[in-house]
């Protein structure tokens, strides 16, 4: 038994010893080669993919590499990868995370009499639009006219300058500095003035189209009509001679009377008194159904 207790205590001396040498070596080597932090100094690091470990001694490696503890770190994490652990993390919460209640107390009542809005109080408000004096139309009816004339046109902008230092004869301003219009005022001023004058145009050229057509229409009317009368006065008439067509009483209606007294004296119609065409027209239309023949080709001399 003693012997046997020798022999241990020699067996854990020789362990000791060589682990004492392996230490000393180790940390020998260490200090001779580069004496830094103990962060740089772990020689021994994890030899599996992603694992972060290192260590200072080889059998603390071993002991890691038995047990398969390693301590792995995401290369990259992208911004989809962060928002998914983001939104788990959110759920996770949201679970646990209990809805805050709050106690509404009668003293927090807010008095709605008391807040009341009148009616119409979200209704755009209309604005007063100042006309403009007498004196600010001469200016720019004006200015206005000289652009008609000239063909160069002025600006709001230049409009305005000039408004601001235009004087009188004596030195005086013309206008006040409540009297100042903006360059957009004068522009809207110039637009209406050419829209009122493209209207009074407009209706000038209406007028003048309009009394062209009328009175081309009227001379169309009286030549058709002077026509017709010439033809209804002509239609017993023929190579000088006074012939009695085949009239109904209406066409000898439209004869003059001096056509129809002619007539009658030539076919010696008498005992027609007055100044009246009816007795003539009757007298007329009477012979013509009496005496048949009259109507083919009949030709009295005048």
């Amino acid at each position: 038994p003693a012997v046997t207790d020798e022999s241990e205590e020699k067996s854990d001396d020789d362990i000791s010893s060589n682990s004492s040498s392996s230490n000393c070596d180790s940390t020998a080597h260490l200090s001779c080669n580069d004496p830094v932090d103990s962060k740089s100094s772990r020689m021994f690091a994890c030899s599996e993919q992603s694992c972060t470990k290192t260590f200072v001694r080889y059998s603390a490696l071993v002991k890691h590499c038995d047990l398969g503890a390693h301590t792995r770190a995401l290369e990259r994490i992208t911004i989809y990868d962060r928002a998914k652990l983001s939104y788990a993390q959110h759920l996770q919460e949201g679970q646990v995370r209990e809805r805050p209640s709050i106690a509404v107390s009668s003293s927090t009542t807010v008095n709605r009499e008391s807040h009341v809005l009148p009616m119409g109080w979200a209704l755009k408000q209309s604005s007063n639009k100042a006309r403009f004096s007498e004196k600010q139309k001469e200016f720019l009816d004006e200015k206005f006219n000289i652009g008609e004339r000239t063909g160069k046109k002025s600006n709001g902008e230049d409009v305005a300058q000039q408004m601001r230092r235009v004087c009188r004869p004596d030195g005086s301003r013309l206008f006040h500095v409540n009297e100042f219009l903006t360059p957009q005022q004068i522009s809207s001023y110039f637009s209406r003035m050419v829209a009122k004058r493209k209207k009074i145009v407009e209706y000038e050229n209406a007028a003048e189209e309009e009394a062209e057509t009328l009175q081309t229409v009227t001379s169309q009317i009286t030549v058709a009509l002077n026509a017709e009368y010439e033809e209804e006065q002509c239609a017993c008439y023929k190579d000088d001679a006074i012939v009695l067509p085949t009239m109904s009483k209406e066409k000898l209606r439209k004869q003059k009377m001096a056509v129809l007294k002619k007539l009658c004296s030539n076919y010696g119609i008498t005992g027609i008194f007055g100044r009246k065409k009816e007795p003539n027209v009757e007298a007329l239309y009477s012979y013509i159904r009496e005496n048949p023949s009259s109507q083919h080709g009949l030709v009295l001399g005048q």
